[in-house]
């Protein structure tokens, strides 16, 4: 389906905005071992798509997939008859945001500096615990087990080791609770205005900055010219 096409959908009385068909396509994309019902079910988690019960709209949901699939927006896992096993969620890293006022002055880098040492500071890009997993204290129980490996992962896949991880959470959905018991640091929120771009211009919701050191020394390495490591493209 092309994108002029699903800036916005109806479903069940509800519009789907052109930004929640797009998470839900990732999804989909990113969670391809899910049977179709787990899929519904963190769909409307993700969406807070609850009934006047408080039980998620899965039927609601299965229909909309049904509908994107059709449409050639997405496609489905097949139905089967069990339930995958021992699948809590799905962290994942990556660059970080090439400019954020509130994290850049909260560093003290210069401008030079940041284009030279951006690498070292990777992104908690998602953080999903599957809404139907119920252990108390978990989310901060994976975040605390992510940091502690993720400079010795990253230095093997990449072939360097970051010193400073941020995070970005949307509080129309959500408080940030697990990062905080992870003894992240709030910096402020994110204007919700993307970086400007030739012909192009967009806005995002604002959302709360989460920044985590992973070294003590992490200002002086990211303020300095002293940083090495095998930067492939």
């Amino acid at each position: 389906m092309h994108q002029k096409e699903t800036r916005s959908m109806f479903q069940s009385g509800r519009e789907i905005t052109g930004e929640e068909l797009d998470e839900i396509q990732e999804t989909v994309r990113s969670f391809p071992t899910l049977s179709l019902s787990e899929l519904a079910q963190t769909i409307c988690e993700h969406l807070g798509w609850f009934t006047a019960s408080g039980g998620y709209k899965t039927d609601a949901c299965l229909k909309l997939l049904s509908r994107l699939e059709g449409k050639g927006f997405l496609r489905l896992p097949a139905k089967r008859a069990i339930s995958p096993h021992g699948i809590l969620g799905c962290l994942m890293f990556q660059g970080a945001a090439k400019a954020l006022k509130a994290r850049d002055e909260w560093i003290g880098w210069t401008r030079p500096q940041r284009l030279r040492n951006l690498p070292w500071v990777i992104n908690n890009s998602r953080f999903l615990v599957l809404p139907w997993v119920k252990v108390k204290n978990l989310g901060s129980h994976i975040l605390g087990k992510a940091l502690r490996r993720i400079r010795d992962d990253w230095l093997k896949r990449w072939g360097y080791s970051p010193v400073l991880v941020e995070s970005f959470v949307d509080p129309q959905r959500y408080e940030g609770c697990s990062y905080k018991a992870a003894n992240w640091h709030y910096l402020g929120m994110t204007t919700g205005e993307g970086l400007p771009r030739k012909a192009r211009r967009y806005t995002t919701s604002p959302k709360k900055i989460f920044v985590r050191p992973l070294v003590k020394d992490f200002r002086a390495l990211l303020c300095s010219e002293s940083l090495q490591g095998r930067m492939e493209p």
